[in-house]
């Protein structure tokens, strides 16, 4: 007797899957392969590092800041002069110069022969005793203007030097007060020579001497 076949009624026949058939949520998406940029060869020595070890132990540099010199060639400082034959006035003057403009050697022989004129009245021998020069000014307090001994132009150089720091320093109206004293002594006149530009001398009865 054949078998027979009973369908269930209402069911629909299953399909078998093919073995070849992938599911497509079986698919799993694989990420990207990034691939660094091809260079040429660079030698080591060509490759700078850095140190920090080699940052500590550099010092800093810092830039220095130069300020402007001031000029003060053109500046005008004043020079009252004078010269005394003991207590007697014999000369005194003021002139209104720059830097460079006061010769002291024309002022010594002024000085020479204003104490010789006045000695030859009495017949008196005289002597040279000091020199000074004293330098002030605007914001410059008493107790710290300058004095300086001036008994040749070297002296005077110095003087010179010191009205030009206080230019510099802001200071105005510079003064010098250049004071020369003589004193008398019993004896003759003074010889002066000043013939053909040579130095001035004083012979004998003119003796320098400081105090």
């Amino acid at each position: 007797m054949p078998n027979l076949t009973v369908r269930k009624s209402g069911r629909p026949p299953k399909c078998k899957r093919s073995p070849t058939t992938r599911s497509k949520t079986s698919s799993v998406s694989k990420p990207a392969v990034k691939r660094a940029q091809k260079g040429g060869f660079r030698h080591s020595k060509d490759i700078y590092t850095v140190d920090d070890d080699d940052d500590d132990d550099e010092p800093e540099v810092i830039p220095e800041v130069r300020h402007a010199v001031k000029d003060v060639s053109a500046e005008n400082f004043t020079v009252k002069f004078s010269c005394f034959l003991g207590d007697l006035l014999v000369y005194e003057d003021t002139n209104y110069v720059l830097l460079g403009e006061f010769s002291y050697r024309q002022f010594d022989i002024q000085c020479v022969r204003k104490v010789d004129k006045a000695a030859q009245e009495t017949n008196a021998e005289v002597e040279w005793v000091s020199g000074q020069a004293i330098i002030s000014g605007n914001k410059i307090h008493v107790q710290d203007n300058d004095s300086i001994i001036v008994d040749d132009e070297e002296g005077w150089r110095k003087v010179e030097k010191g009205v030009e720091l206080a230019l510099k320093g802001g200071k105005s109206a510079i003064h010098v007060k250049l004071t020369v004293r003589y004193k008398k002594k019993k004896g003759t006149g003074i010889v002066i020579s000043d013939d053909d530009g040579e130095d001035l001398k004083k012979v004998f009865t003119l003796q320098r001497c400081l105090i």
